[in-house]
């Protein structure tokens, strides 16, 4: 069984390689146009290496490959997410092995490959012989972050509603019905919670069929991860977004009509306008810097 195993971690890694032999690492932006299909590419090549019953099935409620981690390397990944996306860990600070295991209770080898997997999102820096940084933040970025997602999900959106599967249909309405009970809140004084925040990206997600793809839905929520915290440093209330509130039933109502002209428009038109939003309150809330980076006040 050992021996069928490593032939088979052989074949997949030659398998890797060959896709990606005369193809230079996507590193400076996990998330740019030609990275995102030289990882798509390099998924389908791997996945013609594996037997039928190893092949991705629909999203899990985690990483694509969390199946196969430690349990405590899963914890520690979802901890190090969530307190990096609460900015409870700021943007630019430095993530020390030792510190982060005694946050979390479990040893250094966890919290290193937890920072390994999120530095292959974007969400951590890695630095040669200074460890780990959380990701900063910028208005280039911020910039970078809304072209991308206006790409990904206008490209997953027209092929959702091209496929027009029932079951799309039926998660879309589903997804949207759990998000406007909280778009009625909009315009109060409070900030927006967890609740919305997972509410919002469930309703983005079942729209692109990324709740049901395991690679799309990796790669929505490390793109989702980085853009989110710009959202919550910069709206402190929720009537900051109550003027783009409504685009989600429209963006619905046209995606199940089968008008992926109209419901691609008011997509891109609610991608840019909140990013706008978020820029404009970034700047108005004076943390905005030097070369446009992000600082967060001191709490």
């Amino acid at each position: 069984m050992r021996k069928r195993l490593q032939s088979q971690e052989s074949e997949e890694a030659g398998a890797y390689a060959m896709a990606f032999r005369r193809r230079p690492p996507c590193i400076n932006d996990v998330f740019s146009t030609k990275c995102l299909g030289r990882r798509a590419a390099g998924r389908r090549v791997l996945q013609k290496t594996r037997p039928k019953d190893d092949a991705d099935g629909g999203a899990m409620n985690d990483d694509e490959s969390a199946a196969g981690r430690p349990p405590k390397t899963g914890r520690t990944l979802e901890a190090l997410r969530r307190d990096i996306g609460a900015l409870a860990l700021a943007p630019g600070a430095k993530l020390a092995t030792v510190a982060l295991a005694a946050r979390y209770g479990v040893g250094q080898a966890p919290v290193r490959e937890a920072l390994s997997i999120l530095a292959g999102e974007g969400l951590v820096l890695r630095e040669s012989r200074r460890g780990f940084r959380v990701a900063p933040m910028s208005l280039a970025a911020l910039d970078e972050l809304t072209e991308t997602r206006v790409t990904l999900e206008l490209a997953f959106l027209s092929r959702a509603i091209a496929a027009g599967d029932g079951g799309w249909k039926t998660r879309v309405r589903r997804a949207l019905d759990l998000l406007l009970p909280a778009l009625q809140l909009v315009g109060d004084s409070r900030r927006l919670d967890p609740a919305w925040e997972e509410a919002h990206r469930r309703f983005h997600f079942a729209l692109i069929g990324a709740d049901e793809a395991a690679t799309l839905f990796g790669l929505s929520r490390a793109l989702y991860d980085r853009y989110d915290r710009y959202r919550l440093a910069a709206v402190p209330r929720r009537a900051f977004l109550a003027g783009i509130a409504d685009d989600h039933a429209e963006i619905a109502e046209a995606a199940l009509a089968g008008d992926a002209i109209r419901a691609s428009a008011v997509l891109r038109r609610h991608i840019e306008d909140a990013s706008r939003t978020l820029r404009d309150n970034i700047v108005a809330l004076g943390l905005a810097v030097e070369n446009g980076q992000v600082r967060l006040p001191l709490a």
